[in-house]
């Protein structure tokens, strides 16, 4: 579990990227055996579930879900397209969320060592 809140996570976001539309971002104290973490469309609610992850889980767990709120509120961003028929997880999705990534990692703010065992698989 980690001791990261919720202040920390907003503010970590948009050291990454500043998005145009406000969000709030909410840590949940429970184990979840299907997600680490969630994206409200309508609310525009990031959710973290903590357990049992460290403070680099969450993290990546917190830019993956902000890529969901970027993909849905900045559909614009890297292709001109005003469209959202772009899956959840569909090409759009992964091209922000590498984006995100390359930000954090160029920033200091993720740890490059940790996502070296994901591109490994």
């Amino acid at each position: 579990m980690t001791n990261l809140s919720a202040e920390y996570f907003h503010q970590y976001l948009m050291k990454i990227y500043p998005c145009k539309v406000a969000f709030t971002v909410k840590v949940t104290h429970r184990r979840c055996k299907t997600r680490l973490g969630s994206y409200n469309r309508v609310s525009h609610n990031i959710n973290i579930h903590d357990r049992p992850m460290d403070d680099e889980s969450c993290k990546e767990t917190a830019i993956h879900e902000y890529a969901h709120h970027l993909h849905h509120t900045e559909p614009m961003l890297f292709t001109g397209d005003v469209r959202k028929s772009d899956r959840s997880h569909g090409c759009h999705f992964w091209m922000i969320y590498a984006f995100l990534m390359q930000q954090a990692c160029q920033k200091g703010l993720f740890s490059y060592k940790y996502m070296l065992p994901l591109f490994n698989k």
